[in-house]
């Protein structure tokens, strides 16, 4: 989930376009990592 969302920061940031709000899968997945930090992350 992470490296989707870095990835798609760096598509549309660089363009200066907002970043779009999370969906559902994404909430759920931050959620995760939250509770469980990946390494290195």
């Amino acid at each position: 989930m992470l490296g989707a969302y870095r990835k798609h920061f760096a598509e549309h940031g660089a363009e200066y376009f907002p970043t779009k709000p999370l969906h559902l899968e994404q909430i759920i997945g931050l959620v995760e990592l939250i509770k469980a930090p990946a390494a290195g992350g």
